[in-house]
């Protein structure tokens, strides 16, 4: 850990222990300590929960997760600002608790992100009618869900959040990069424009070229995951590329591993009346390939599919956002 990480850290425990004692004071009787537990804005999740599930969050033995929710953009948005700024990370949790809203903001640009009544009270009833199973976490409705309702693109939707908004909860290419944005990080590689079409091999050998100094966010099927044929309309993933284990290939499937990134060569490497679709890869196919990824809470998700042959038709874009300052 840097010293301005190690720095960074012991300023979230700083907020999340003052946040803790707010609840707690000394000498405060019953009564007094049971409202300070409550949300003053409406949340229906105590003081002290909260707490425990922030500093669970700090300590790395939970992460984002956004389970049978849509919410994979902000899952994957907060995943990386957890890792880069956790003060900055806890601030907006406890924002969100305290006020019912709070602002990224940078000189690149600001979100306004607010706890609309229906949000709030869909905690609730999700915690209500998923008694005895897992569910969404209390600190991941809050976030993720107030994050989402508040940025989707009409105004007209932003009317809060509920657990079957399946389509209103998707994340567009634009809206994830404008979360980023308002963090300070404004992506050096684009491969996502309005996201309508698969990005290719190509493209994608090329983003994982800037793995050790970039969060690489990229929307997948999902297949590339669990396996299965891909579907263009419903399993649109977002995930982030695993930070610890560098993207790697067996170059025509013999010798030592090869970082992803430095196959770009190969792509040309084709006869001379084949140039022109060198960059589909078509003779790279069959190159192993292993590749990890952040997602539904793990941070080691590994690629069911192997082969480069794979990635094409399950890589919609992604981006090479530089790490949050």
């Amino acid at each position: 850990m840097t010293a301005a990480a190690f720095e960074r850290m012991n300023h979230a425990r700083a907020i999340l222990q003052r946040f803790a004692s707010a609840g707690r004071p000394a000498g405060a009787k019953p009564p007094s300590v049971a409202a300070l537990q409550q949300s003053p804005v409406g949340w229906p999740v105590a003081r002290d929960d909260l707490v425990t599930q922030i500093d669970a969050r700090l300590r790395g033995t939970s992460m984002p997760r956004q389970l049978a929710t849509s919410y994979c953009g902000p899952a994957a948005f907060l995943y990386c600002i957890l890792k880069d700024r956790p003060d900055i990370y806890v601030s907006y949790a406890v924002a969100l608790w305290e006020t019912g809203h709070y602002t990224f903001r940078t000189g690149v640009g600001h979100v306004e992100v607010e706890s609309a009544d229906r949000t709030k009270a869909s905690l609730a009833a999700i915690t209500g009618r998923r008694r005895g199973k897992e569910q969404i976490s209390d600190l991941d409705w809050m976030t993720m869900a107030a994050l989402s309702a508040s940025t989707r693109p009409l105004s007209a939707l932003r009317r809060g959040a509920g657990p079957d908004d399946v389509g209103l909860s998707i994340t567009y290419p634009w809206v994830l990069k404008q979360w980023f944005q308002a963090g300070g990080s404004r992506p050096q590689v684009d491969s996502m424009g309005l996201g309508a079409l698969k990005s290719g091999l190509f493209m994608f050998a090329n983003l994982m070229r800037f793995w050790r100094s970039h969060w690489l966010v990229i929307q997948i099927d999902s297949s590339l995951v669990t396996t299965g044929a891909p579907n263009t309309f419903e399993q649109r993933h977002w995930v982030v590329v695993n930070p610890n284990f560098q993207p790697r290939v067996r170059r025509e499937g013999q010798g030592p591993w090869i970082a992803m990134g430095d196959i770009m060569p190969d792509f040309w490497k084709v006869p001379q009346e084949q140039a022109v679709r060198a960059m589909e890869g078509a003779h790279l196919a069959d190159w192993p390939m292993e590749l990890s990824l952040v997602t539904w809470g793990k941070e080691d998700f590994r690629a069911r599919m192997t082969r480069l042959g794979d990635i094409p038709a399950r890589f919609y874009g992604g981006y090479a956002f530089p790490h949050f300052r």
